[in-house]
């Protein structure tokens, strides 16, 4: 065991919350917003394990043709071969990918 770390220092979100781990425990994505429990405008981020690398995967306004941009993502994971998953509610509860 180490010390612990502040994985969401270079967040630019007030909520960093719902973290995921990747199967290489080398990756942590979770979903990060100016409001808590995923409110309207809430993202996903991703970070290394060790605090580096911080970046924003995907925002409301990422959406996918014919969806209009808004809403909120949530509950970022890693798929198998290492691509992020997330639920998110673009015109509704749809899910995607990044």
């Amino acid at each position: 065991w180490r010390e612990p770390q502040l994985l969401t220092a270079d967040s630019p979100y007030a909520y960093n919350a719902q973290p995921a781990v990747s199967f290489d425990s080398r990756r942590v994505v979770f979903d990060c917003g100016d409001e808590p429990y995923g409110a309207e405008g809430t993202a996903i981020c991703q970070v290394n394990a060790d605090g580096s690398a911080f970046r924003i995967v995907r925002t409301p306004a990422d959406n996918p043709p014919g969806y209009p941009a808004g809403g909120a993502l949530h509950h970022g994971d890693f798929a198998p071969d290492g691509s992020i998953i997330f639920e998110a509610a673009w015109g509704g509860e749809q899910s995607g990918g990044g």
